[in-house]
């Protein structure tokens, strides 16, 4: 969410890009969310199966479970890199892309697209270093990556954006090498002594059975995920015809803000996830009750200061 976050901050106020930018890379957003859906179908559905297995003391099933939902991800990412640039023109005008703005959006785009593979294995891995425990490491993944976006566009925005007109390609490149970095870190944990259940390339090896439970668990944040890009879609497409290039670029600073306002629910139901899945796996239903309660609790809480602070100060 940073990353999109940020990218629109220093397009949006690039004298020379403008609404016009910020447009474009609006309409692009929707599809960086299904990709984020892909990637949350196998992070999700992968790392919920190695807590149970982990629960249920199947350490050896747990390994795989991990191994196969990294390879599924790397092929989902490769998939959307590579049909993503076969018809982007014709997925940018579907989404709403006028002619002003398809230049930018297609530049800022086709970058994203060759960062997939870096971006679907960063959350993959996030969700396995929440599962064996180590949320910090997950923690300072999305830093990491997230910090470097930030430096980057700012070098890009002082040095480079203006005198070589980069424009939205500019703060591309700063995403994908945020992201990138991630990636690393996550392979370099998952793969190190310092994780609890260590990948190796063995467990890369597709099974079909595993392959079949981590797609089927990871469905309904898959679904979730997507309704929410075919939201923008929607919005993206209505606006454009009403209301021009000008409302989708308001849009867009509204959808960062509310993206703001979800990130924190969002990561109570990732935090809750491994807790809730690991006691399933152990049998320990009352565990499980517990959890669900706290993240009840804690989330209405947030929802409601949230929803205060937009009220009271939406300038």
């Amino acid at each position: 969410a940073i990353y999109n976050i940020v990218d629109r901050m220093f397009i949006g106020n690039a004298p020379q890009l403008g609404s016009l930018g910020l447009a474009g890379i609006t309409i692009s957003y929707p599809v960086t969310l299904i990709l984020m859906a892909l990637s949350l179908m196998a992070g999700v559905g992968g790392a919920t199966r190695f807590s149970i297995a982990l629960g249920a003391k199947e350490d050896d099933e747990a390994q795989y479970y991990q191994g196969n939902a990294l390879m599924i991800t790397v092929l989902f990412g490769l998939i959307f890199m590579v049909f993503g640039n076969l018809f982007m023109n014709p997925i940018l005008i579907l989404l709403g892309a006028s002619e002003a703005v398809l230049p930018h959006a297609r530049a800022y785009l086709s970058i994203i697209l060759y960062g997939a593979v870096f971006q679907c294995v960063a959350i993959c891995g996030n969700n396995f270093s929440r599962a064996q425990g180590n949320a910090r490491n997950a923690m300072v993944s999305q830093l990491l990556g997230a910090g470097f976006n930030i430096v980057f566009d700012y070098i890009l925005d002082v040095f480079f954006i203006v005198s070589l007109r980069l424009g939205v390609s500019g703060a591309a490149l700063a995403t994908i090498g945020g992201q990138f970095l991630s990636m690393v870190w996550q392979l370099t944990f998952l793969f190190g002594k310092r994780s609890m259940i260590q990948c190796r390339l063995a467990h890369l090896k597709l099974k079909k059975h595993l392959t079949y439970m981590i797609l089927k668990t990871g469905l309904p944040a898959f679904l979730m995920q997507l309704s929410t890009s075919l939201l923008n879609i929607v919005i993206n497409g209505t606006l454009g015809k009403y209301g021009g290039d000008t409302a989708i670029s308001t849009v867009g600073i509204i959808t960062s803000v509310q993206t703001l306002m979800l990130m924190p629910l969002i990561g109570m139901t990732q935090g809750q996830q491994p807790i809730i899945s690991y006691n399933f796996g152990a049998k320990r239903v009352d565990r499980v009750k517990e959890t669900l309660k706290y993240t009840i609790i804690a989330s209405s809480i947030i929802s409601v200061v949230g929803f205060l602070a937009i009220q009271f100060f939406p300038g």
